[in-house]
């Protein structure tokens, strides 16, 4: 038995309160925010930490014998879990980096469009609009309302806008200020029926939401590991499409320019390769959770109470809430203004001991996002109920 069997055995999983004693989250906070940048399990901070020994005793032969082939074992278990084959992912620090590599493969022509909506990933839309000024092309933006019946509307609309010369399709799996989760295979069987390729931003789903890339087929697929399947940071994956490998580079054009996918995607640069070499052990360490329920305990607790807690705070809903899966988003009352979003964070934090976001929409209003996760607890969101009006009120003096 390996030593990180061993430690995922004496950890072992209690689903809610009593998981935080695998984290080293403050127990003086309570945590709402998995969404952002995740919580690495001790466990998994332990594997990272023996990698990290095992480069730091010979960096030579760790990066330059030892990687290729850890690395392809790392993107086995990723493309076993993912419902896909290793030569069509590439690791890569982060999805915004991967967004950049798929953005810059598209092959897009002077004068088209590239369609996204209302509530793509700010980045993202700067990598967008980077993209648009090399390529002369213009960016479109589909407005959908901030609310469960946005993924309904997309579909509604979106023959109307491939119409137009349409040379990329961005979409969300799941949004980041909105927690909204787009009817991807859908879009991607529309776009793909006029010919327009299609790059879904699933920073936000590996994890949260199961994921077969070979049935979903789109054009790239690029995804976060850090969020919801718990990884150490700097672990994400760009994904695509067997037309679309040669076009592919890597992010940072290094030394392997020019000489395939996978090839390239192998050494872009010296980095901390410990949280690549890890994902097989951040694989295992997931699915013992999932099978002890705990992902399964997040989803009914925030399901339970999203409903509940946006209608004490006369908030709108905008996740759905029949299935929020383990992040949703509301839109607080005219009260809370977007330019609250920083003081309320702080004074959630400072006051109350609760970290969560809060996101700025449409210039005025402001966005509420919970996230729920494998030691939340029903404790945990009784406290952010009562927190938020105090902390607005304070804010007004």
């Amino acid at each position: 038995m390996s030593s990180f069997d061993e430690l995922i055995i004496e950890a072992g999983v209690n689903p809610g309160t009593g998981m935080r004693d695998h984290y080293d989250l403050d127990p003086a906070l309570i945590f709402l925010n998995q969404g952002s940048y995740g919580a690495v399990a001790k466990p998994l901070k332990a594997a990272q930490d023996r990698w990290r020994l095992e480069i730091d005793r010979n960096p030579d032969g760790f990066i330059r014998d030892r990687w290729p082939e850890l690395q392809r074992a790392s993107r086995m278990a990723l493309a076993a879990f993912l419902g896909t084959e290793a030569h069509l992912i590439g690791l890569v620090a982060n999805a915004t980096s991967g967004l950049q590599a798929a953005a810059m493969a598209a092959p897009l022509k002077p004068g088209q469009k590239i369609l996204i909506t209302n509530q793509t990933y700010p980045a993202l839309v700067n990598i967008l609009r980077h993209v648009s000024v090399l390529r002369g092309t213009e960016i479109v933006t589909i407005d959908l309302p901030s609310t469960p019946e946005s993924g309904a509307c997309l579909l509604d609309r979106l023959e109307t806008y491939l119409a137009d010369d349409v040379g990329l399709m961005v979409v969300d799996h799941i949004t980041s200020p909105t927690a909204t989760r787009f009817p991807v295979a859908d879009v991607i069987r529309i776009c793909k029926a006029q010919g327009v390729p299609v790059l879904v931003d699933g920073a936000h789903a590996p994890g949260h939401v199961p994921l077969n890339l070979t049935e979903l087929d789109a054009d790239w697929y690029v995804g976060n590991g850090h969020k919801w399947l718990g990884t150490p940071r700097g672990t994400a994956f760009i994904w695509s499409n067997e037309r679309w490998l040669e076009r592919t580079e890597t992010p940072v054009i290094s030394h392997n320019f020019g000489k395939g996918f996978e090839t390239a995607y192998v050494q872009y640069g010296t980095i901390d390769y410990s949280a690549w070499a890890s994902i097989p052990d951040a694989l295992t360490w997931y699915r013992k959770l999932d099978q002890a329920g705990a992902f399964a305990h997040a989803k009914t607790l925030l399901a339970t109470n999203y409903a509940e807690i946006a209608d004490r705070l006369e908030a709108d809903l905008i996740t759905d809430p029949d299935d929020p899966g383990m992040m949703a988003a509301m839109l607080l009352p005219r009260d809370y203004t977007a330019d609250m979003a920083i003081p309320l964070r702080l004074a959630l934090q400072r006051d109350h001991g609760i970290v969560a976001v809060f996101i700025p929409w449409q210039g005025q209003r402001l966005i509420a996002r919970l996230s729920c996760y494998s030691y939340s607890s029903q404790n945990d969101l009784d406290a952010y109920l009562s927190a938020v009006p105090a902390a607005l009120h304070s804010l007004r003096g």
